[in-house]
């Protein structure tokens, strides 16, 4: 005898189970589970996991889900084919679509539509049929059963039965054998399971108090009976039934009915429509020819051996369609006027740059194919498109695409990808906080503490954890941290994908359920992009970026002045721009804006646009936590030889001075030790990036240690290579990827360079973005002898724009302002004139005072020639006036403002700060530096006098305008101020991170004591002593 626990919960039903498929999966192989079902609530979330991992683990997956019925009635529908697995998804969709989002419902008349192809559990306890069950209601449990019977054959209908020690269990079970016996249908055994290992069932009760808005103490919170819903054993069970061992019997009876492959891969894309007589793949092959004779005046011969060879296997793996696909949103974009551009692996395909998909010539860079697609690949590859992004702008964008892509291939055919919001440190700590009743100003100064540790051993650290010495080691204190630590990654609610959009030829509803996005005719799937490949899906991921848009509102705006720029066709050899970037010279630069980028710019100098990529990639966590950057800085400045593992690496790593820095050139050097085709090296290079078995590494590794040694390459040496590979491997970036985005940082310094007013203009037009605030932005731009109009109800537009090569400030820059009531200040201007007063622009505007007022502290008004202070007195008197009656009509009502004094520049730029976040001429540490000077503290253009070499201690102040402790630096901290002159880099040992950890956090301009560094003409101070400037 055998059993098959055929109702189980994992943690993607939301706060009402506790373990994930993986776990469950895991839990039932250690158990001898040879079979094992997932019912989570109106979802299918979680399936695609738990068949993978069942598949790996030689355990039969059986899928299915728990639906909530009318009057908390519930019943587990369990798939026996792919055509109930089908129905299954249509079902749950309706139940959520008719539904607010994260609600379900659903209803009997859908039952019956849908029925066929299911077995059927209904009556567990806590269903409306087990609480009649339970109350000896033998009327309405007939009653129930019978509306199941009108829906299903009975033959597919099992009560289910339900031991969970409790005292009732056996009346329980009594009544429900006599209405099986009545309605002559069959009973299960099952221990509705919601949680893989008895322990986690604390978890359980901590995700059902957040869920509730309680305290783990309150008294009738706690919903589970007992901690027996865990994943028992087969033999628990069957001794648990001993009494009834049909009901054992009947779960494997089930689980043979159930035969379901999950195979997808006849649902591709819908077929593409192409001109005739043409097929998909001579109509692909036609589009990259005629990029080949638009793209390749040389080197003709070359790009067509590649692209045939690069056709053929996309035909193999009947990618043709996918392809046409994405060119196809490619044009419709570019026939729109939306920039766009694809980044990723991507671009190391020939036919993607062909398609002008993709902005990189993948021959001239040197771009590895088979990074993105090689003979082994059996999930469909991603290409990543990226758009323009410019919501509320009323310009095309990225939200123009997909609604195109909606309208070309149908509703029913096209939906979001989703993602699981999961509990992370910061929510973790709070919301399990509140569980347990720890004071909320405890939880904020912890949450704060560790809002950038990724360690669940965090709290073991004594110095992370000084602030909260009295708490520790006690009970509740300790359960409290645990549960954080086992809630970290539990997903909390579903939510939207930024991009990434499923388009199949079957209509998607029954392939994975569907459900309401937040915006109106939206909807996303029920599964994540790792889940949509798994399943063998294709996606397209139609990403916004902000970047571009800055692009195209920068050449517009150059072509508003009567000039005309093409970004796409300018020069990526220009002296200055690359002067520019090795001085670090980079703020508001796409990628290297950053402070680990501007420290490292001066060392490596890239003069080219393949060490830009080069540059691009090496400042990411993965190159710096393995240990990359330093040794290819050593040997970029020529202070470390560059040497090769093996001369026959020497290809593959020269453009990185004998460094493994890409992922591709894990893939050569695979190949050119071992012999590896382009697929073998990339199952490699994932094996090493993931963790897979001992035994498989093992195997692996014999067969590189084999290939090289067919290549004469002698076991030392070969092994040596191998261990190299394994260190890199996890760390390495994709090369095409870091080359794509230098595209966007040539680009955008190269308008920083030669076209600074229109750059900045548009910069400020399109925050938030980037690293700065638009006060950063501002300063730097007047330190490259920019200079500003501010905002001005007579000249002003919605966006910043150039006039006389100076900036002049848009309304959008002011809090409050809407696009809307910008325009009509525009519109009126333009049809009846200019404003002559505050009052004049009053009656001719709808009067919001929020906006007026925010205007007049703007300066918006300061052409009519009045203190601010005065204007704001005439708004009070305008303010409740009919819009008829004019300032001089209020005769008596004017009071004499001859008493109140006149504005200072500091109250100007409060005022400023108050309503714009910056100031077009002033900057906050002017006020307080003749106090400084007197303590001899340096300004930013002192400090970095890079002719002044020494080190020496010194003082230096200034604004935080970032501030930074990131995993991979060890401990350190980094700020960085801001006068009026530039940016002073601190650097804050863990020793001091913890001294002045308040400080650190907290302070918004501080004083820095410490020592003047430079090295390769980067210039620090590193802090020993750091206090808060009160302003």
């Amino acid at each position: 005898m055998d059993f098959v626990e055929l109702h189980t919960q994992s943690y993607f039903s939301f706060l009402k189970a506790s373990s994930s498929p993986s776990e469950l999966a895991g839990r039932a192989y250690s158990l001898g589970y040879k079979s094992l079902a997932i019912s989570d609530q109106c979802a299918l979330y979680g399936a695609m996991e738990f068949y993978k991992e069942c598949e790996g683990l030689g355990i039969q997956a059986i899928l299915g889900s728990q639906l909530q019925l009318e009057n908390n009635e519930q019943c587990v529908l369990l798939c026996e084919n792919l055509e109930g697995y089908a129905r299954l998804c249509e079902i749950i969709s309706r139940a959520r679509l008719n539904c607010d989002k994260g609600e379900s419902l659903s209803d009997w008349n859908s039952l019956a539509e849908f029925s066929g192809h299911w077995s059927v559990l209904v009556g567990g306890r806590f269903s409306q049929l087990g609480t009649f069950l339970k109350n000896d209601d033998w009327e309405n449990a007939c009653r129930i059963l019978e509306k199941y019977m009108h829906c299903f054959d009975s033959s597919k209908i099992f009560i289910e039965l339900n031991r969970f020690k409790q005292i009732d269990d056996d009346s329980i079970i009594e009544i429900a054998l006599k209405l099986a016996n009545f309605f002559n249908i069959d009973y299960i055994a099952s221990n509705h399971v919601l949680y893989h290992e008895q322990q986690r069932a604390c978890l359980l009760d901590v995700l059902y108090s957040i869920e509730e808005h309680r305290t783990i103490y309150e008294e009738g919170q706690l919903r589970q009976l007992n901690w027996e819903r865990y994943l028992k054993s087969p033999q628990e069970m069957i001794e648990l039934f001993r009494d009834l061992p049909k009901a054992i019997i009947n779960t494997t009876k089930i689980a043979n009915r159930c035969n379901l492959n999950l195979d997808f891969s006849t649902y591709r894309f819908p077929e593409f429509e192409v001109p005739k007589p043409h097929t998909t793949h001579s109509y692909l092959r036609l589009l990259c020819e005629r990029g080949i004779d638009r793209k390749f005046k040389d080197g003709r011969q070359v790009a067509r051996r590649r692209m045939n060879e690069e056709l053929n296997l996309i035909e193999v793996k009947q990618l043709t369609g996918y392809f046409l696909v994405v060119w196809d949103i490619v044009q419709y974009a570019l026939r729109s006027g939306v920039r766009c551009q694809g980044r990723g692996s991507a671009a190391n395909s020939l036919v993607a740059y062909l398609l002008d998909i993709t902005p990189i010539d993948p021959i001239k860079y040197d771009l590895y194919f088979g990074r993105f697609l090689n003979e082994k690949t059996e999930t469909s590859p991603d290409i990543d498109l990226d758009f323009a992004s410019t919501p509320g702008t009323g310009r095309p964008d990225r939200e123009q695409v997909i609604q195109y892509v909606y309208e070309r291939y149908g509703s029913e055919h096209v939906a979001m990808v989703c993602t699981f919001v999961t509990f992370r440190i910061r929510n973790a700590i709070r919301e399990v906080g509140k569980v347990f009743k720890i004071p909320e100003n405890i939880l904020d100064r912890l949450s704060k503490t560790l809002k950038n540790s990724r360690d669940h051993d965090a709290f073991n650290d004594p110095e992370i954890m000084a602030d909260f010495k009295e708490y520790l080691n006690t009970p509740r204190w300790n359960h409290f941290t645990q549960m954080v630590k086992e809630i970290r990654g539990v997903p909390r609610h579903l939510s939207v994908h930024v991009g990434g959009m499923l388009i199949s030829s079957l209509p998607i509803k029954r392939l994975v359920p569907l459900e309401p996005a937040r915006m109106n005719n939206r909807v996303v799937c029920q599964w994540d992009k790792d889940m949509v490949e798994d399943a063998g899906l294709v996606k397209v991921d139609i990403l916004g970026l902000r970047m571009l848009s800055v692009l195209d509102d920068a050449c517009e705006l150059i072509q508003r002045d009567g000039d005309y720029l093409n970004i796409d066709r300018i020069p990526r050899n220009d002296k200055a721009v690359y002067s520019m970037i090795s001085r670090a010279d980079t703020v508001g630069i796409f990628q290297v804006e950053s402070r680990a980028q501007m420290q490292s710019l001066p060392r490596t100098k890239p003069s080219n646009y393949e060490e830009l990529g080069i540059q691009i990639a090496i400042i990411r966590p993965g190159p710096l936590q393995g240990n990359m950057v330093n040794p290819y800085i050593q040997r970029k400045q020529g202070k470390e030889p560059v040497e090769y593992m093996h001369p026959l690496l020497e290809p593959a790593l020269k453009e990185t001075l004998g460094l493994i820095l890409f992922q591709e050139q894990v893939l050569k050097v695979a190949s050119l030790v071992a012999g590896f085709s382009a697929g073998e090296a990339e199952q490699l290079r994932k094996a090493m990036s993931r963790k897979r078995s001992r035994e498989y590494m093992l195997s692996i590794r014999e067969k590189f240690l084999e290939g090289a040694k067919a290549n004469g390459i002698s076991e030392s040496d070969a092994t040596d290579v191998y261990k190299t590979l394994e260190g890199f491997a996890l760390y390495g970036f994709c090369k095409s990827h870091a080359f794509s985005f230098a595209n966007i940082t040539y680009q955008s310094a190269y308008l920083r360079c030669h076209f600074p007013a229109y750059y900045y203009a548009a910069l400020l037009n399109n925050q938030p973005m980037g690293f700065y605030s638009s006060e950063v932005l501002v300063r730097d731009a007047r330190s490259l002898g920019l200079e500003f109009m501010n905002v001005d109800i007579q000249n002003s537009e919605f966006n910043n724009f150039v006039s006389n090569k100076k900036i002049q400030v848009g309304f959008q820059m002011v809090s409050g302002m809407k696009r809307e009531y910008a325009l009509k200040i525009v519109s009126e201007r333009q049809n009846k004139g200019l404003f002559t007063s505050l009052g004049d622009a009053w009656r001719r505007l709808p009067p919001e005072k929020g906006i007026f007022e925010a205007l007049i502290l703007a300066g918006g008004f300061d052409k009519f020639g009045l203190e601010r202070r005065e204007l704001l007195w005439q708004l009070w008197l305008l303010e409740g006036r009919p819009q008829t009656e004019s300032l001089a009509e209020l005769g008596n009502y004017e009071p004499s403002l001859a008493g109140l004094p006149a504005s200072s520049n500091w109250d100007s730029l409060i005022q400023e700060l108050s309503v714009m976040g910056f100031s077009t001429t002033k900057h906050p540490m002017q006020f307080i530096r003749k106090g400084l000077n007197s303590q001899e503290v340096l300004d930013s253009k002192d400090f970095n006098d890079l002719y002044n070499r020494r080190t020496y201690q010194c003082c230096v102040a200034g604004m935080v305008v970032t501030r930074q402790k990131p995993p991979t630096a060890k401990g350190f901290g980094f700020l960085t101020l801001e006068d009026e002159f530039g940016l002073i880099n601190v650097v804050v040992s863990p020793k001091m991170c913890e001294k002045f950890r308040i400080v650190f956090r907290t302070a918004a301009f501080v004083m820095v004591y410490g020592q003047r560094e430079t090295r390769d003409g980067v210039v620090n101070i590193k802090a020993t002593k750091i206090n808060e400037i009160k302003i």
